[in-house]
């Protein structure tokens, strides 16, 4: 059963290494490092702004009569659901996550991808390297249905997880010039 793409493999490279290697690991390095960078830079800071002004402006301690009028209060309102959702409710979406990936574990393919062939059997070479395909190989059956349908889970998951983050983001945008801590 062979993949829809092609991935050219370096010598000495480990195409096994881990779930999801289908770029070579020196560029998945870079590519996870480049996520990680999006959300540590970009995400996680813009949520921490919010953070720090709840928790010195509307606080006990804060200057401002959040109570004083009805767009105060909407304001108050609106920022304190973002900052719950930050601090509570995203934590859902990881704890599932987990318990997803804790269970794909146990139905991981035995192996990601065979060589592609040349019409008289011999290994198919690009420049310096070998070609693969992506080929999911499992020792039952029952495996490879339980590997589909939770893959299938996990990208919904991460998928309603990106939604949730964008459009609390825009929210957090369209509230930011009420928010001077």
């Amino acid at each position: 059963m062979g993949g829809d793409f092609v991935l050219s493999q370096k010598p000495g490279t480990n195409l096994n290494a881990g779930f999801g290697t289908a770029i070579p690991p020196s560029n998945l390095d870079i590519f996870l490092i480049h996520m990680q960078i999006q959300d540590v830079f970009f995400i996680t800071p813009c949520f921490e702004i919010l953070s720090q002004f709840i928790e010195k402006e509307c606080g006990p301690d804060g200057i401002v009569n959040w109570d004083g009028d009805e767009a105060h209060r909407k304001f108050r309102k609106d920022i304190q659901t973002i900052y719950d959702w930050w601090h509570n409710s995203q934590k859902d979406y990881k704890e599932v996550e987990e318990i997803l990936w804790a269970e794909h574990k146990k139905h991981e393919p035995t192996s990601w991808f065979s060589p592609i062939k040349n019409e008289d059997g011999t290994p198919k070479m690009g420049t310096y390297t070998q070609l693969y395909t992506m080929d999911l190989q499992f020792e039952k059956e029952e495996s490879r249905d339980i590997h589909d349908t939770l893959m299938k889970a996990t990208n919904k998951l991460e998928n309603m997880y990106e939604e949730d983050i964008n459009r609390r983001l825009h929210q957090l945008v369209d509230l930011r010039m009420g928010m001077w801590t």
